[in-house]
This record gives structure tokens, C-alpha cells and sequence, in this order.
């Protein structure tokens, strides 16, 4: 499935290259993200705060549970069964096992280690990963009888955030991001069975700092 029309704005979902439309979801011009839970495919739509599931008769619908988060911000992930978002306020809430469509409002937990907005979700081995704009947090799935399923991981912090959404991106059980320092310096990092690693040189973190950050592109 993929997301087509005349640019710059899409709407249009389409199955098997471009040859089957399946509907249309609200308009944009800002990358969806793609997940599968139980048996359905999820499209999360973080521009216009919805959610959308294509059924495997090809139904296309949003998902209009009460409880589903209000803003989203950024890429959402998936862990064990559960479709997990992050809000402006760095609020991640997670669907009902297996039902993107049903929503609990008393399944979330807050990415508070730092005062900051949230940004991206991204899933690394095990764990949920929260970028913040000046902080990285982990949680994995403690199978809590009450409230969000997942609780933070106190030994793995790192101060470092994310300027944009679209700077994140997953290969395996690697994630690469555009990360921005407490000094408000700009690289590209890895993150590697856990660890932070800077793997831009030094003249690709001046150009990108001098022309992005200076420039007013990640505000």
C-alpha cells in the first residue's frame, strides 16, 4: 500500500503499486507511517492527528475511539501487540492489545526525564524509544496490571534530542537520527544495542548546524 497524488498534496491509498485504490484518508503533505497490528494495517497520519486501519478486505477506515490521543506527534511504533503514540507533551499512550481501534485512557505514561516537547517514537530491539527535543528515553513492556503496559528504563538516559521527526529513521534494530546537543550543536548519530554513538564528522556537524539550525529550518 502506498500514499499517492498530484503533489504536493496526498490522500490517496492504493494496494498493489497503484493499480487498486482502497480510499482516501484526510488530505496532506507530510510522510504517514505504516504499522500492522492483529490483523490489520495502520496508518498513522500525524499531520492531521488521525488514525486509520485498512482491514484485510481492503476497508479503509479512521479510527474515531474518544480516548485516542488528541495530538500526534511524529512516528508512532509498535511493541508486542500494542500501537504506541507520543503527543506534543512527550504523553505516550498505547492501543488495547492487538485493536489499534480501541483506545483506554488510562494507558499511557509520560517521557519526563526532561521538560521537553515530544518528538518521534521509534522501536530499538525490545524497547520503546521516546525522542524528546533534548532527550532519548527506553521503555519496555513491564506487563503492568494498571495503566500503560510499559514502564521506563531508569539505566539508559541520554540528552540528546531530536530536532524534527523526519530525521529518524529505523534499519533493523539500528536507529539513525539528526540529533541536536545540549550545546544546540547538530549531527547524525547511531543508536546501536543501546548505546549513542556520533558517526557524522566534525565538518558535517559544522554544514549541518550552520545551514539548518542557524538557518531556521528545525525550530
Amino acid at each position: 500500500l502506498s500514499l499517492h497524488d498530484a503533489l504536493p498534496i496526498y490522500d490517496t491509498v492504493y494496494k498493489a503499486g497503484y493499480t487498486t485504490v482502497v480510499g482516501t484518508i484526510t488530505a496532506g503533505n507530510e510522510r504517514c507511517s505504516f504499522h500492522e497490528i492483529g490483523d490489520r494495517l495502520i496508518i498513522v497520519d500525524h499531520q492531521n492527528n488521525e488514525v486509520w486501519t485498512v482491514t484485510t478486505a481492503d476497508v479503509l477506515a479512521e479510527v474515531t475511539d474518544t480516548d485516542l490521543p488528541t495530538t500526534i506527534a511524529g512516528r508512532a511504533a509498535t511493541l508486542d501487540g500494542y500501537l504506541f503514540l507520543i503527543d506534543d507533551d512527550g504523553v505516550i499512550q498505547h492501543s488495547d492489545l492487538d485493536d489499534a481501534t480501541s483506545w483506554d485512557p488510562l494507558n499511557f505514561v509520560e517521557a519526563e526525564r526532561e521538560n521537553d516537547s515530544g518528538i518521534a517514537l521509534a522501536k530499538h530491539h525490545d524497547n520503546i524509544v521516546a525522542f524528546g527535543q533534548g532527550s532519548i528515553e527506553f521503555f519496555y513492556n513491564a506487563a503492568n496490571p494498571v495503566g500503560a503496559t510499559i514502564s521506563r528504563r531508569q539505566d539508559i538516559f541520554y540528552n540528546v534530542g531530536v530536532p524534527h521527526e523526519d530525521g529518524v529513521w529505523e534499519d533493523g534494530d539500528n536507529i539513525y537520527f539528526l540529533g541536536r546537543s545540549q550545546r544546540g550543536d547538530y549531527g547524525i548519530y547511531k543508536i546501536q544495542n543501546f548505546k549513542l554513538e556520533m558517526i557524522s564528522t566534525p565538518e558535517i556537524n559544522t554544514f549541518i548546524t550552520g545551514n539548518y539550525a542557524q538557518g531556521g529550518y528545525f525550530q
